[in-house]
């Protein structure tokens, strides 16, 4: 139930988010995307009483942006409540040495998932979560497609926005890198093929769900492998 209410509250705060930067466009002010730039950026456009903006239309988006700030609030709520549930659970801590997997993540998983062993290996785990590429059959060739996007939406969201955080720990050089070893050197090297980020993110999130199978199942933890 929380992944659920979490998830769709921030798809509709992406959909009032759009529909102001729509409402302003049209009235020659362009917002940059993002929730966080949109709120402080949102309040100059507003709180500026020199520009071209109507009192019906200031007043209507301050309503926006007020519904903003609420569904925000409770997102948040909803996410420590998940990372709460996280820290006293021993499987989630266990998940949480991987990177890319914190709280949310490892929380939802638990959720999702119940039991690892209900899976004979780490890709029919992704395979449920809807990681595994699509396969299309022609004569003797299998061309692999799309992955499936089949089973928990909102934890394969998740699973994606983790392997991100990833993807930029691994690409850092300063403080806050992901630590030298054969998973920063793999990431490096999908980023390097993968021609889009999203594509580079989807794949390693694939790998995480195999990973956190065998740690579930094995009750290991993660260590970095030179």
């Amino acid at each position: 139930m929380l992944i659920a209410t979490r998830q769709g509250m921030v798809k509709e705060r992406t959909a009032l988010s759009s529909r102001i930067r729509a409402f302003l466009l049209e009235r020659g002010f362009a917002l940059p995307q993002g929730i966080s730039v949109l709120e402080s950026r949102l309040s100059e456009v507003l709180d500026d009483e020199t520009n071209t903006l109507t009192l019906v239309a200031r007043t209507l988006i301050r309503t926006l942006q007020g519904e903003i700030r609420h569904l925000s609030k409770t997102v948040e709520h909803l996410a420590t409540m998940m990372k709460t549930l996280a820290q006293v659970d021993g499987t989630s801590r266990r998940l949480q040495t991987i990177p890319g997997i914190g709280p949310l993540v490892s929380a939802s998983l638990v959720a999702v998932i119940g039991n690892s062993k209900r899976f004979r290996n780490g890709r029919d785990m992704a395979a449920f979560l809807g990681l595994v590429p699509s396969q299309h059959t022609s004569g003797d060739k299998i061309r692999l497609g799309r992955i499936t996007k089949h089973g928990d939406t909102g934890l394969r969201s998740l699973l994606v926005e983790g392997a991100q955080s990833a993807i930029r720990a691994a690409e850092m050089t300063g403080s806050g890198k992901m630590k030298d070893g054969k998973l920063r050197s793999w990431v490096l090297a999908l980023r390097k093929r993968k021609d889009t980020p999203n594509k580079a993110a989807v794949a390693l999130a694939n790998k995480m769900v195999r990973m956190a199978w065998a740690i579930w199942t094995k009750g290991t933890t993660y260590t970095v492998a030179a």
